[in-house]
């Protein structure tokens, strides 16, 4: 089999989509004889030192610019190799592409796996109101949304994280051929960690260079209520935009990115993520459970956790409605104890790592049992140098 990605699976750093792709990589290596194919966009330099998944037969490091010659304007911008096809001889191997950005290989070969996991257009749009910014997103989810579909006609199957996430796909794909593949979190790594008292009240965590991510909303609404006025927080995420590094005081750290998230889980009494995005699964909930934190998060947050969401009781619909929330929990510690042990008990009984990547071997264990089955297939417009004999 052949694996196609555009991120380093690199196994080093636990916790994030790179770190689950490579589980699947190494899961389905120690039976299979597979091969990698990295693809990048000019920048090989983020390959040079990643360690390759365990028992990975060879890896090739491949350049976007190396396989032009088709570049069809239904693959969404964001998509990697744009202009890479597959082989689709029936014999070949088993194609298994890692991500939305590379889903389009799959559209030709005989017999593949897409791991598509959450739904790209339902990002919300870049901040900015001009009509073109508009036009060019509107644009963009309507590529998505035929290539969910040509994906979902040539690929045997489609992986997803979440029940919801299968939901949405079904839009565009037969329901049987999608099969749900939960997060899998380190419970090793992200383990509690005996200490001294938490001195982090509230740590706020996310991909906080995002627009969804709502922060500013956050302090702001913790600082206006006299019972968390004085709270410490701690906002920890990726390129934090301008107005996040702004919210800098006494009573606010913005530690942007760290290596290691753990120590802040560590010592905060209680973790807040305030994004009301309905999409995928949240990976910094699921770590704080695991490292028993109650998290405060929206309710779309919550119920994309299919064995969760219910019994946490965080949920809220606004922002405003987080302050109470976060706090009550600060005021009581017996709950926050409590809530948190069963927050870790979740993660162990349905989000474990080794599971995940067990269930994923499995599938591709059927889809190599079955003849490839035959398909529609949409004309070529040029010949692909992706055609090497190395992968046949």
């Amino acid at each position: 089999m052949v694996i196609v990605s555009a991120a380093p699976l690199d196994p080093s750093f636990p916790g994030g989509f790179a770190t689950r792709h490579a589980e699947f990589a190494s899961a389905v290596a120690q039976q299979h004889r597979t091969e990698l194919v990295y693809v990048h966009d000019g920048d090989a330099s983020a390959f040079g030192n990643v360690p390759s998944p365990e028992g990975l037969a060879d890896v090739h490091v491949l350049a976007d610019s190396a396989a032009t010659g088709w570049d069809d304007p239904r693959i969404p911008r964001q998509s990697v190799a744009r202009g890479m096809r597959w082989p689709s001889d029936p014999g070949g191997p088993l194609l298994v592409a890692m991500g939305a950005n590379v889903a389009h290989v799959a559209l030709h070969a005989a017999r593949s796996i897409a791991v598509l996991e959450e739904g790209w257009e339902r990002f919300p749009p870049p901040p900015g109101r001009s009509p073109r910014r508009r036009a060019l997103h509107a644009a963009e989810r309507l590529r998505y949304r035929s290539m969910y579909r040509r994906v979902g006609r040539s690929a045997d199957t489609v992986v997803a994280i979440t029940s919801r996430e299968r939901r949405h796909f079904a839009q565009f794909m037969p329901e049987d051929r999608i099969c749900v593949i939960p997060f899998g979190v380190d419970t090793g790594h992200y383990a509690p960690v005996p200490g001294p008292a938490p001195d982090i009240d509230v740590l706020i965590v996310g991909a906080v260079n995002r627009v969804e991510q709502r922060v500013e909303e956050l302090v702001n609404e913790l600082r206006r209520r006299p019972e968390t006025r004085d709270a410490r927080c701690v906002i920890v995420g990726g390129a934090p935009r301008a107005s996040v590094v702004g919210l800098a005081s006494p009573t606010v750290e913005v530690a942007g990115y760290v290596a290691d998230v753990r120590p802040y889980y560590a010592r905060a009494k209680v973790v807040a993520i305030p994004t009301f995005l309905d999409i995928g699964i949240k990976t910094t909930m699921l770590h704080a459970w695991a490292m028993e934190r109650p998290a405060v998060a929206s309710h779309a947050v919550l119920a994309a956790a299919d064995h969760g969401g219910s019994q946490a009781h965080l949920g809220v619909a606004t922002v405003e409605e987080m302050g109470p929330v976060i706090a009550r929990l600060l005021d009581d510690a017996v709950e926050r104890r409590r809530l948190g042990r069963l927050a870790r008990l979740v993660v162990l009984e349905h989000h474990q790592e080794q599971r995940s990547a067990t269930q994923f071997a499995r599938l591709v264990d059927g889809a190599l049992t079955r003849p490839a089955r035959p398909r529609a297939r949409e004309r070529a417009s040029a010949p692909s140098r992706a055609r090497d004999r190395r992968f046949r």
